[in-house]
Formats: C-alpha cells, sequence, structure tokens
C-alpha cells in the first residue's frame, strides 16, 4: 500500500486529501480540520489552536510515503500572519521528525497543476480537480479541493497506478521542491 497526502493549512479550514493504492486502483479520502479563534484569544488559546490542527495533521498523514504541502502566501500579510506562519513550519517540523518526505508546492504550481493556468481562483481549481477526478472526488469545500490537487501531484510522483495525468500536469510538477530519500537523486 502506497499513500500520498496533500494538506492545504488554514488555520480556520486545513485541507487534507490522501491518495492509497487499493487492490484495483486508488483510494480518494478528503477531510477538513476545522477552527476557530479570535483576535482577543490569549497566547496559550492561540498556541493550543495550532497544537490541536498539528496534531490533527500528524494523524492524517500517518503512513504517508509522501506529504506534499502548499507553501505559503508570502503575499498575504493581515493579523494572522505569524499564526499561519507559526503554523507551517509546526506541520513541516512535525511530518520531519515523523519521517516523512515532504514536498512544498508554490500557491501558483497547485493552480497550473489543476487548471493549468498559474492565476486561477479557487473555484477553477475545484473544476479542475473535480473532472480529472470524475465520480471519485467527492470534496466538500475549497480547501479540500487544493489538497486533493497536491495528493494527486504526489501520487503523480510516486507513480501510482490508477492516477489520472494530463499534458500539462509535468511542467508544473518540475517546479515542486521535491524531498528525496537519501542516497537518491533527483
Amino acid at each position: 500500500m502506497t499513500r500520498a497526502v496533500g494538506i492545504d493549512l488554514s488555520l480556520t479550514g486545513t485541507g487534507l486529501a490522501a491518495i492509497t493504492t487499493v487492490p484495483g486502483g486508488v483510494d480518494l479520502t478528503v477531510a477538513t480540520i476545522t477552527s476557530k479563534g479570535s483576535r482577543d484569544d490569549t497566547l496559550r488559546q492561540r498556541r493550543d489552536r495550532l497544537y490541536g490542527i498539528v496534531l490533527a495533521v500528524s494523524q492524517f498523514a500517518s503512513g504517508a510515503d509522501l506529504v506534499v504541502v502548499e507553501a505559503p502566501a508570502f503575499s498575504k500579510n493581515n493579523a494572522s500572519t505569524w499564526d499561519r506562519a507559526g503554523l507551517w513550519w509546526a506541520v513541516i517540523d512535525m511530518l520531519m521528525l515523523d519521517q516523512h518526505r515532504v514536498a512544498i508546492a508554490p500557491p501558483n504550481v497547485v493552480k497550473k497543476f489543476a487548471t493549468n493556468k498559474g492565476n486561477a481562483d479557487k473555484p477553477a481549481v475545484a473544476v479542475g480537480i473535480a473532472r480529472l477526478w470524475g465520480e471519485q472526488c467527492q470534496c466538500a469545500n475549497d480547501n479540500e479541493y487544493d489538497a486533493l490537487t497536491m495528493a494527486t501531484m504526489g501520487a503523480q510522483r510516486l507513480a501510482l497506478p490508477g492516477v489520472p495525468i494530463r499534458a500539462h500536469h509535468a511542467a508544473a510538477l518540475a517546479s515542486v521542491a521535491w524531498d528525496q530519500p537519501e542516497g537518491v537523486a533527483a
């Protein structure tokens, strides 16, 4: 059994997706970790919120052969910037401590993979990945569509059988920072 996981990190709705080999093909699993906070939260409340997301991601990623995480969107700065950055690094740290191979996909590359346009909006990404997977796609929100896009990128990298491929995928995959196992050349 081989498993590729995609993670679309968010303070309010982290999207998760896994593509796992099963007899006769692949199985898709999607989920959302919801979290609520307030600008009035104490430091401990903010830390506990982030830690809860990290733990849930860790449980979902368990057994993954490759995890693809969306890179931070450096153009987005607001009151939650530090919390988002802390969450991103805490998840990356946890994944590496758990000995996962981790790949980082820039947001425009995730969009290009799903739609063949690096500046596509969220609805276009949803349509693109839903068309790619057809009835197997059971995503409930934009976060899950993004996560499924990244899981698909990882599944293609792992050459999982039964994963659909489009001509424009190769160019997008070439722009991902792939983690290589020790002793393996890129």
